[in-house]
């Protein structure tokens, strides 16, 4: 899907990159340093920021790939730790070539796969907010917990509908027509990964009308006094 064809990809995108980049996530502000560095070449995203800031990477990665599966495009990525140099687009290091490697190689379907020495330093009430372990063992970033954003919210909440249902209600349409569309065994296999995990979390979602960032926010609320996830 191309972005001169398709200018809601290119407004997607825009918008989910400058969310990343402002810094400015105040449901964050409590239980994460939210400082990203972000880089974007060819068709590549690249985001970096302190070893003690994977949660502030996890939410960056998880809402990107929400906002964009919006628009139906695929995306796939690794995160790892290293020494690494990002700064005014200049970026290079271990931590770089690390998270190359798991996207190139263990990523394969249209998920973002985490370096398994980073999950036992992850808490695990975080890990099951915003991650699913797979079949294969590894663990990648689950899209379908984080909130998109979807156009006239108040509009159609006045009108009695939920969005976040009307948005999982578009992606399925786009997943269905993608895998309609496929032309090659692996685009079929990526589409086809996609709608499993996509029906499970949407079963999930139906039963509590919450996602599970809505979950997690609400866990964290001052109103409630706890800050932590256990």
């Amino acid at each position: 899907m191309s972005i001169n064809t398709h200018p809601e990809v290119h407004d997607r995108l825009l918008y989910a990159l400058k969310l990343i980049k402002s810094r400015k996530a105040p449901e964050l502000s409590d239980f994460t340093d939210y400082k990203i560095e972000v880089s974007v070449f060819s068709d590549s995203i690249a985001l970096s920021t302190n070893c003690d800031n994977l949660w502030g990477i996890i939410w960056s990665c998880g809402s990107l790939q929400a906002e964009i599966l919006k628009v139906g495009v695929l995306t796939r990525g690794g995160i790892s730790k290293g020494k690494t140099f990002h700064e005014d687009d200049i970026l290079y290091g271990e931590g770089m070539i690390n998270a190359y490697r798991i996207e190139s190689k263990a990523a394969i379907y249209p998920r973002i796969v985490l370096d398994p020495k980073l999950i036992p330093g992850l808490n695990e009430g975080l890990r099951y907010y915003s991650l699913r372990q797979d079949s294969d063992s590894l663990w990648f970033i689950n899209p379908f917990s984080f909130n998109a954003i979807i156009d006239d919210t108040d509009e159609l909440t006045a009108d009695g509908y939920d969005p976040h249902e009307l948005y999982l209600k578009e992606l399925g349409d786009h997943i269905d027509k993608g895998k309609a569309e496929a032309k090659t065994v692996d685009q079929v296999s990526k589409w086809t990964w996609l709608k499993r995990i996509y029906m499970d979390e949407r079963r999930d979602y139906l039963k509590t009308h919450e996602t599970k960032m809505d979950k997690l926010f609400k866990a964290l609320s001052p109103e409630k006094g706890n800050r932590t996830i256990s």
